[in-house]
């Protein structure tokens, strides 16, 4: 039932998934405990479907739930406490709430460095939610310093051609760029124009890439700045853009 549930959601089914969980919620509470594993998979599958549905205040209140009880009964530092964590600081950004993202971002991101290393894929992606946090929050410098510590690991581990590399390389640009610090924009968007080329990548990342890079690069080149400064809390780059709702921006998974 609890994989049916899940399959909805991978439909875009969200009312069926969420009726659903919810019947299966109130069992495992009911049978199990509100302890047992099973509710609490079964607390992150509801909780993940009130995401997707745009409930952010709902979602907002069982992933702080699940989080609680996994600390309890798993540890802090258990991968499972550490994805929910995760998905609760991507709940938090989505409600526009970033000084709370931001603490929660940097505490998973500690624990996954010395958990399971800063190589890990999960890892990666909660590296690059902070840096897309701190962005929001107008924190360039920090976005910048964790950008390009996230960069040196991912060409180290994926290769200077993959897809995250090229991300992280378009929006260290931007990055760079909303700094006036257009000579290391210009360098970086090309950089990320020219190892995307040629790559299997290139077609699913023109918007991601081309769109923002070339006109960046003509920008720099006449030191103007292409996309005005904004008020704090509302930068956005090219990758990360309102989906669904005009508040917070579009985040890596867990």
């Amino acid at each position: 039932m609890n994989n049916l549930a899940t399959a909805y959601g991978h439909l875009g089914k969200y009312a069926q998934g969420e009726s659903l969980f919810s019947q299966l919620l109130e069992i495992d509470r009911r049978v199990s405990g509100p302890e047992h594993p099973d509710t609490l998979l079964c607390m992150n599958g509801l909780a993940g479907t009130y995401n997707a549905e745009g409930k952010y205040t709902q979602a907002e209140a069982l992933y702080s739930e699940t989080v609680e009880l996994q600390r309890r009964v798993l540890g802090p530092e258990h991968p499972d406490t550490l994805s929910s964590m995760s998905t609760l600081a991507n709940t938090y950004a989505a409600e526009g709430k970033y000084p709370l993202a931001e603490a929660l971002y940097i505490q998973t991101l500690e624990a996954r460095r010395r958990v399971i290393g800063p190589e890990q894929p999960s890892t990666r992606r909660c590296a690059s939610n902070l840096a897309h946090t701190y962005s929001a929050e107008g924190k360039y410098a920090q976005a910048e310093a964790v950008l390009i510590q996230n960069l040196e690991v991912e060409r180290r581990v994926r290769g200077p051609e993959n897809e995250d590399t090229l991300t992280t390389l378009s929006y260290l640009a931007f990055t760079y760029q909303v700094q006036g610090k257009y000579g290391l924009a210009e360098t970086y968007a090309a950089q990320a124009l020219a190892e995307a080329d040629g790559t299997r990548y290139k077609p699913a990342l023109d918007l991601n890439l081309l769109r923002f890079a070339q006109p960046l690069i003509a920008a720099t080149q006449r030191n103007i700045l292409l996309f005005p400064l904004p008020s704090r809390g509302d930068a956005q780059c090219p990758d990360c853009r309102p989906t669904g709702s005009n508040r917070g921006t579009q985040l890596h998974g867990k």
